[in-house]
């Protein structure tokens, strides 16, 4: 897709998005007048818009902060997530352990 294309279409995509759901439509027909591929872009943008709200809603370090800072995670118990995936980040192996929690490596 051209630069000057695929600019048009994330265009129509954000003032599509800032409407209501019920508005979306009239004015998707009126600005893509018969162009439908251009139509079809901008309804697959949209259509996944919902899911990209929520999509990595915190990152990696946070999910593992609260996994380690679990019942889990106590110096007796962090065997147990050897082994485990966290977001993309598999667990290798315990490196140390101590009063304050447990060192992982990736």
């Amino acid at each position: 897709m051209k630069a000057e294309r695929w600019q048009k279409v994330e265009e129509l995509y954000h003032q599509a998005l800032e409407l209501e759901k019920t508005h979306r439509d009239e004015f998707l027909r009126q600005r893509c007048g018969e162009d439908n591929s251009l139509r079809e872009e901008v309804d697959s943008l949209l259509a996944y818009a919902k899911a990209a709200q929520t999509f990595i809603e915190s990152p990696a370090i946070v999910e593992l902060g609260k996994l380690l800072a679990s019942e889990i995670a106590t110096p007796e118990r962090g065997d147990e997530l050897i082994g485990r995936v966290v977001s993309r980040y598999r667990v290798l192996e315990k490196l140390a352990a101590g009063g304050m929690g447990c060192v992982f490596s990736d």
